[in-house]
Order: C-alpha cells, then structure tokens, then sequence
C-alpha cells in the first residue's frame, strides 16, 4: 500500500481516504471541492463555516490548487 504523502502545508493524500484524493489534512475534504465553492464566488469564510474547517485550511487547500496550476508539486519533509 502506498504512504500518505504531503505535497503542501495541511494537505494530504492518504490512499486510505478518498481514494488518495488531495485533501485537507487530517480530514476528508478534497482541496478541489474548496477551490471549486471559490471559483463559484464563495468567501473563504464562509466555505470554513460550511465544511467544518478554519480559515487557515482553506487557505492552505486554495494555495496548493493555485500550485498544480503552475506546474509538478515536490514532496515536503514530514
């Protein structure tokens, strides 16, 4: 089985939830779906209420969106 990777600060790919989907980490919310509610025009505020999140992890999963964006993701040090 593969390990869980941390590609970004408070993001995860755990091949145990979501099929390895990016996520916030420790949680099971993709970092997708949060930068799809903000592309739709949600604030990041409300879409922490929303998910059961704070503010500094959705953040945190519309940053690493924003880098796959501009290009391959290296792991970090865990």
């Amino acid at each position: 089985m593969a390990a869980i990777w941390r590609p970004h600060v408070k993001v995860w790919l755990n091949p145990r939830v979501q099929a390895g989907t990016p996520c916030v980490d420790r949680t099971r919310v993709p970092t997708l779906v949060i930068a799809g509610l903000a592309k739709e025009g949600e604030d990041p505020e409300d879409i922490a209420d929303d998910l059961e999140l704070r503010r500094d992890q959705v953040h945190a999963a519309l940053d690493f969106e924003r880098q796959l964006q501009s290009g391959p993701i290296t792991a970090l040090a865990s």
